[in-house]
């Protein structure tokens, strides 16, 4: 049988041999996890260098004219030498830098992340500084700002991501950013989950015969 699909979880599932087709030509032929690897690395450093040529588009604020703009948004993950990727269940950040003229009052950094891959369009997370933390007060420079989740609880899939810089109660916009694109991974720990649930597993009067086999971006992070 020939399976032909974008769907990491179905490759995982039905196939022993895994081939990745790149304008007509193999990029590389394997094991499932060897081959979801290379694929996932790939659309991965796509996506970065979009989401760098969106923060340098004309149609942005120039820095110095505007008191307040987004200058850089990465996500990265531990053990993860890619940026533009998290896995689920591990943890990961967004780390935002602006640049800032003036000492401003009254910020808010605003987070929508939009579902591409499962129920697409659909808001899965919104998320505000001012709510959660206060309001910001911000020192002339290059302030930065990091979001971090200590266990990523999105599916695995392809992801939209909306940022926004606000002020005042009735949070007059300062800067946007409107289509940042985030990929998460996915390592066995969540098939046919619709997010991923912490967990600790916990064994009295017996043992583990087989350990869980090795996840490949940590191979990758550990010969770096």
């Amino acid at each position: 049988m020939l399976l032909v699909s974008h769907s990491a979880i179905s490759i995982q599932t039905l196939c022993d041999e895994c081939l990745y087709l790149k304008q007509g030509a193999i990029e590389a032929q394997g094991t499932p996890d060897k081959v979801l690897a290379v694929y996932e690395s790939d659309i991965v450093r796509t996506l970065a260098a979009d989401n760098a040529a969106r923060l340098t588009d004309v149609s942005r604020p120039v820095p110095g004219v505007s008191l307040l703009n987004i200058l850089a948004v990465r996500f990265t993950a531990r053990n993860l030498p890619d940026e533009g990727a998290w896995v689920a269940g591990e943890s990961g950040d967004l780390v935002l830098t602006m640049n800032c003229v003036a000492a401003l009052e009254n910020v808010s950094v605003n987070v929508i992340i939009t579902d591409l891959t499962h129920r697409v369009g659909e808001i899965v997370q919104f998320m505000t500084s001012h709510r959660d933390i206060g309001w910001m007060h911000l020192e002339p420079g290059r302030p930065e700002v990091r979001l971090a989740f200590q266990a990523v609880g999105l599916r695995p899939g392809m992801y939209r991501v909306k940022l926004s810089l606000s002020q005042g109660s009735m949070h007059d916009i300062v800067d946007v950013i409107e289509d940042i694109r985030l990929v998460v991974r996915d390592v066995g720990y969540q098939p046919d989950c619709l997010y991923f649930q912490p967990r600790d597993w916990n064994l009295i009067g017996g043992g583990i015969s087989e350990l869980p086999p090795k996840r490949p971006e940590l191979e990758v992070a550990e010969r770096l």
